[in-house]
């Protein structure tokens, strides 16, 4: 059954290093053979938590200047606190 915000907000805190609404960076991960590259991490906001055995995955909202967009599954590894 689905929750609404308010209520998984009313939850304990989630067994995950980062919570529903945090403030995050996503690091891109290069591909194989691709030159050395320098990307900032991208703003975002942590819209869901998936848990499967032995790793943390996060839907991001990517915040992109004016522009937003949703990626899905994303590695734990692969995000960063923002301060």
């Amino acid at each position: 059954m689905a929750q609404t915000k308010r209520e998984i907000q009313s939850l304990p805190t989630l067994p995950s290093r980062y919570q529903i609404d945090a403030p995050v960076y996503f690091f891109p991960k290069k591909d194989e053979g691709q030159e050395d590259y320098n990307i900032p991490g991208i703003p975002a906001i942590v819209l869901a938590i998936h848990f499967y055995p032995g790793k943390v995955k996060y839907d991001l909202d990517l915040i992109l200047g004016n522009d937003r967009s949703r990626i899905y599954n994303v590695d734990s590894l692969l995000v960063l606190p923002r301060k």
